[in-house]
């Protein structure tokens, strides 16, 4: 009896443009305004990199909405999406988030300082979106 070791289709081409399409929509109606980049300076795998991400977070909020951060819900909390990019040779991980102004605010004027603390050998580039769909586009 033979076996065919190889892996199944990851779907046709029409179900890997609607699965974009959905990812689309679903950043258009989270109304993203900042994109960041999250680079660690070393080789890392993702559990690790996304395990640095969460911490990121929550200090920032920490730093934005005072220790009981986690009592607030809903617009008054950030959202961040990200991927990793260029895995084997400069990971690194952009982002698109919904932030709150008084996150922002901590984001543009603290957010290198705090990624540092946690990764540092990392970088932190955060920018305003200007753009949206061009963005989620690249996205």
């Amino acid at each position: 009896m033979a076996t065919d070791n190889k892996a199944p289709a990851p779907g046709t081409f029409q179900d890997r443009l609607a699965v974009r399409d959905a990812y689309r929509k679903w950043l258009e109606d989270l109304k993203v305004n900042s994109f960041v980049t999250f680079n660690f300076g070393y080789d890392i795998k993702p559990l690790s990199a996304s395990e640095s991400i969460i911490q990121f977070c929550k200090m920032l909020e920490d730093r934005a909405l005072g220790s009981k951060w986690y009592k607030y819900r809903g617009s008054q909390r950030m959202t961040l999406v990200a991927f990793g990019e260029h895995m084997s040779s400069n990971p690194h991980w952009h982002a698109v988030a919904r932030v709150p102004l008084l996150t922002a605010r901590a984001l543009f004027d603290e957010g290198p300082k705090i990624w540092l603390g946690i990764e540092p050998r990392g970088q932190l580039v955060a920018e305003r979106i200007d753009d949206r769909n061009a963005v989620i586009r690249y996205c």
